[in-house]
């Protein structure tokens, strides 16, 4: 390891590490939605359920797994508790930071600490960094994935498109098909600001949807199969932009109760 690499990785730590770890338990879970999911990451943690989240012993559906499960695998360690909770968000953040500085080392030598450093002071980075919500995590996966697919695009090695759909994948087991849909808009306005339309055929590599698919859907499938016989919709977390989850598009859910 070099000189600049060392400092380089000396520094982020030490600014990662105060700014997205230092007094995560300073203060308690804040307004309705930390509480809430740390109380539902913790009844899956209690019945050792992977599948189904649940809140107050009932399934609650509205976000997908994957903060449950990195908070799950947070209480297994450090125990239940508020920094616990907040710990997935705070690894998210630090993991979105390193591939922002590898990926400005390989493609942009000379300004990865810079653009490391600046993404992880950024005000939102910050505050999302520290809270027990699904934010954090969609932010991360969704960034490194779009940071995937330019990789691609600046080499044409399928390992970029890899990352892409993997991460993509992860991203839509954070908060739902919201991930593919601003991955789409901002991929296709890149590309038709690019003028270079070839690059919309060559996205779709087969092997990497086939990851996607293997990544991203057997939990929607489970969680639907699991609580079909409640009448309880499967996961609608976008319905606020007017999507629905894999599931439905498979005809697999219900109609919505209440």
């Amino acid at each position: 390891m070099n000189t600049r690499l060392r400092t380089d990785v000396l520094l982020l730590v030490a600014f990662c590490g105060f700014l997205f770890f230092y007094g995560l338990s300073a203060f308690g879970l804040l307004g309705a939605d930390e509480p809430r999911y740390a109380q539902v990451a913790r009844e899956m943690f209690e019945r050792h359920d992977w599948i189904s989240p649940t809140l107050q012993g009932k399934p609650w559906l509205e976000k997908p797994a994957l903060y449950y499960w990195q908070a799950m695998a947070a209480y297994s360690v450090f125990g239940v508790s508020d920094r616990a909770a907040r710990m997935p968000a705070a690894a998210d953040a630090l993991l979105m930071i390193t591939a922002i500085y590898l990926f400005l080392r390989r493609f942009r030598p000379g300004c990865e600490a810079e653009g490391a450093l600046i993404a992880a002071g950024c005000v939102g980075t910050i505050g999302f960094a520290r809270g027990a919500s699904t934010d954090m995590p969609l932010a991360a996966m969704f960034s490194i994935a779009l940071l995937g697919w330019y990789a691609w695009y600046e080499t044409r090695k399928s390992f970029g498109l890899a990352i892409f759909y993997l991460f993509l994948a992860l991203a839509t087991l954070a908060k739902g098909p919201v991930a593919i849909f601003f991955a789409g808009v901002i991929l296709l306005t890149f590309i038709a600001l690019k003028r270079d339309w070839q690059a919309i055929r060559a996205s779709l590599w087969i092997p990497g949807i086939v990851l996607f698919l293997a990544v991203a859907l057997p939990w929607y499938i489970a969680v639907q199969l699991r609580n079909a016989a409640s009448g309880r919709t499967c996961i609608t977390t976008a319905s606020r932009f007017g999507f629905t989850c894999p599931c439905c598009c498979c005809r697999l859910c219900p109609g919505q109760s209440g």
